[in-house]
């Protein structure tokens, strides 16, 4: 789904809010369970080596900066 995000909108960037909050939240889960893996903690979600590295060649950013993030909800709502 990210990459058909990157595809339409030429990124993978996704508010929890409005319309896409559903997958907004499952990309802060992902971030989560990245951020753990790296820190050798446990994460609450399972995210394998295939998966986060299908979601790195999809372009999806493992941090995302507030200012990006407002910009690019800002290109979605004029989208619609």
């Amino acid at each position: 789904m990210t990459s058909c995000l990157s595809k339409k909108y030429g990124h993978c960037n996704v508010s929890q809010y409005g319309e896409k909050a559903h997958l907004g939240r499952w990309c802060r889960a992902m971030r989560s369970a990245y951020k753990n893996l790296q820190k050798n903690v446990k994460p609450q979600i399972k995210l394998s080596d295939e998966q986060s590295q299908r979601l790195n060649d999809a372009g999806f950013k493992w941090s995302q900066p507030l200012r990006a993030l407002t910009k690019n909800i800002k290109k979605e709502q004029a989208l619609q």
